[in-house]
């Protein structure tokens, strides 16, 4: 635990001192005090600076392997900024001691040490394994490789939250990276819902029915659905989470009225950020068709060219990164071919990628059917998601007819409709391409949390004795809901915390002794011109280089130069 609290002190720090510079860089581009407000003073620019660090990752990743250098750097810069930014550090800081209490600031620190805890624990989670824990040794040492998806096809997966973790891995430090990065993230959207609820329940405004704060209850829920997985350095929770945070902080913007279109424009560049995470969560960057439209219809042509070039200094390293792993521009979507490296997958791996993240989301536990997908996928779903997903369907036939009554009553107002129309959307593309319920969590949980209070909010004033009691029963059930899948998670949560004392109190449990653990097996070796390669399923970090065929040969003399296919066949 107190390995991850260091880790984690040296990631708030540079994403904060980062987060400030590239806060008052945008504010000037834009002429505009965007994300300074009185709520998540310092969860804000931290955000900010988790994009500034990636980026810096992600670049430098095309030069050299993300490690020594990488940090001293890193170290050096941040020590810079720490003097050229000493008044704004002085002024969030003295705002911070105004407004954060003894007792929210407890419960912050409780919170911090129990994921830190949990995060120190055993890597789990089979995908980490397969290819997670090999692409971050090869951001490691040499940053990307031409065609190293010949090795791996899954390393095509290219995903920037790898070159974090190579970043805070501190494997020059450690002799194994510590996996703090995933639990960081979790971290986060916990403090930002905390923080959230403890000024509705005990702030001067007092308690309110607001989409927010339900919406933050059900971000609670998740990070309890989360901790199972935060020692593995995957990215589907630090993905999830940017999106869990993305439509929480849109949320209060509508419901502050806000129509000044930077807020939102900075709200697009983190669900843009998350796509470069992992790509299926793009949908949520449709929500830019807002901030697009505030902007043209005030005229500023200008702000929407600077926003375009920030949206592709964001995206064009993982764009880079995409081609030299791959030879294509978005793995493993076909249809965007571009480019013809020596190195380049071919159609039938892209296929066959494709094919299994579907065929895996709709049919994990590999059942017959012969009609349709869903008699393998409803079966494979436990009882609570179970439950989780027929009350999704009962609030989303009920916000139908409510819609259908509000357009009646000509009390539809345009942006809640339009954000609401995209949470669907994003509902239903995970639905239909890959409906695994770890990847459509935030739709789910949208969509418990804000029906039940948008009904509220409806029958709330109505003077008919059955709609009032309509009104408590929507609240009553959405909260129900959040509060069965909390409970549930919330015992599986207190279980690795009783498992983490005192194995983990000071430091991991690393990627080799969670190796060790789970018994993976080595598999064999067969060299590839004058290198080992271990084939294996399982290679976990310390089997290096990795792969999962022998179909390949090597570009150069080094790894560095890269592999292609073998085409003697």
């Amino acid at each position: 635990m107190l390995e991850i609290l260091l880790v984690w002190f040296y990631i708030t720090v540079s994403f904060l001192l980062n987060g400030l510079l590239i806060q008052k860089i945008l504010d000037r581009l834009f002429k505009d005090i965007a994300f300074r407000n009185n709520t998540h003073i310092l969860i804000k620019p931290i955000l900010i600076g988790m994009v500034g660090v990636s980026l810096y990752a992600e670049f430098f990743s095309l030069f050299a392997g993300v490690n020594l250098l990488a940090n001293l750097i890193l170290i050096l810069e941040t020590l810079l900024l720490a003097i050229i930014l000493r008044k704004d550090l002085r002024d969030l800081f003295s705002l911070l001691r105004s407004r954060v209490g003894f007792a929210e600031l407890a419960l912050a620190c409780v919170s911090i040490c129990i994921l830190a805890l949990i995060s120190a624990g055993t890597t789990n989670l089979g995908d980490a394994y397969e290819y997670h824990m090999q692409a971050i040794r090869w951001n490691i040492e040499y940053g990307m490789v031409p065609g190293e998806a010949q090795v791996i096809s899954r390393l095509g997966f290219n995903s920037s939250i790898h070159l974090l973790n190579a970043l805070f891995g501190l494997e020059f430090m450690a002799g194994i990276p510590i996996h703090g990065v995933t639990g960081y993230y979790l971290l986060l959207l916990c403090l930002s819902s905390l923080d959230l609820l403890w000024h509705v329940f005990f702030g001067a405004e007092g308690r309110k029915l607001s989409f927010s704060s339900f919406f933050a209850f059900a971000c609670l829920s998740y990070v309890f659905l989360g901790t199972a997985w935060i020692s593995s350095p995957i990215t589907d929770i630090p993905c999830m989470s940017m999106v869990f945070l993305v439509i929480l902080y849109w949320m209060q913007l509508l419901e502050r009225d806000e129509n000044r279109p930077y807020p939102y424009i900075l709200l697009c560049m983190l669900a843009l950020y998350a796509s470069t995470i992992k790509f299926s969560s793009v949908i949520i960057f449709l929500l830019s068709l807002y901030p697009i439209y505030l902007l043209i219809k005030s005229g500023k042509i200008r702000q929407i060219l600077y926003s375009a070039g920030v949206c592709i200094f964001i995206y064009l390293p993982f764009l880079i990164r995409n081609v030299v792993l791959t030879g294509w521009l978005l793995y493993p979507f076909q249809y965007l071919d571009f480019f013809s490296p020596d190195w380049k997958l071919s159609k039938e791996v892209l296929e066959f990628e494709t094919f299994l993240v579907t065929d895996y989301g709709r049919n994990p536990l590999r059942l017959e059917y012969e009609v349709s997908w869903l008699q393998a996928w409803i079966p494979s779903l436990s009882l609570l998601k179970k439950i989780i997903i027929v009350c999704v369907l009962v609030f989303l036939l009920l916000e139908l007819g409510l819609l259908v009554l509000k357009i009646k009553e000509k009390l539809v107002r345009g942006r809640w409709l339009f954000f609401e129309a995209v949470m669907f959307i994003g509902l239903a593309f995970w639905f239909i391409t890959a409906p695994d319920v770890r990847f459509g969590w935030p739709y789910l949980l949208f969509f418990l949390s804000f029906v039940p209070v948008n009904l509220g909010h409806y029958l709330r004033n109505k003077p008919d004795r059955f709609l009032r009691f309509m009104f408590r029963f929507s609240v009553l059930s959405g909260l129900g809901v959040l509060s069965l899948i909390s409970l549930f998670y919330i015992y599986r949560s207190a279980k690795l915390v009783m498992d983490g004392i005192p194995a983990n109190l000071v430091t991991e449990t690393n990627y080799d002794e969670s190796y060790r653990i789970l018994g993976k097996g080595e598999g064999s070796t067969v060299k590839v011109g004058n290198t080992d390669f271990y084939i294996t399923l399982w290679p976990g970090y310390t089997h290096f280089p990795s792969a999962d065929k022998d179909d390949f040969i090597m570009r150069g003399e080094s790894l560095r130069d890269g592999f292609r296919a073998d085409d003697k066949d």
